[in-house]
């Protein structure tokens, strides 16, 4: 497979594993891409699941991977209230997606994206 995900639900449907557990936009882009073949399953969320994915970043533990680290953190505190920024969050979301994230967002604090 392409990816991580992708083999693990083809697995699921050979029978060689019974369930996986993926991002939401992994299943999604496996959904659209198979459904046309006839390929169907299910994707539930798990009860008591944060709405929040946490995400890291690895880097070397030196000056450039601090400088990196640094960085990052600089583009998430000058673009988080960036419109378009904020906007990409939603592509291929549909309503009920679109609306859960938005209030997520408003949840969320510039303190908690570093």
């Amino acid at each position: 497979a392409q990816n991580l995900a992708e083999g693990l639900i083809r697995m699921m449907l050979l029978n060689r594993i019974d369930y996986s557990i993926v991002f939401g936009s992994e299943y999604k882009l496996f959904a659209a891409t198979y459904a046309k073949e006839g390929v169907d399953v299910a994707s539930l969320p798990i009860e008591g699941q944060s709405h929040y994915v946490p995400v890291y970043i690895v880097a070397p533990r030196d000056a450039w991977g601090r400088k990196f680290i640094d960085h990052v953190n600089q583009l998430l505190r000058t673009y988080w209230n960036d419109s378009d920024f904020r906007a990409s969050a939603f592509d291929g979301m549909d309503a009920a997606e679109r609306d859960e994230t938005k209030k997520n967002l408003r949840d969320m604090t510039p303190a908690r994206a570093h």
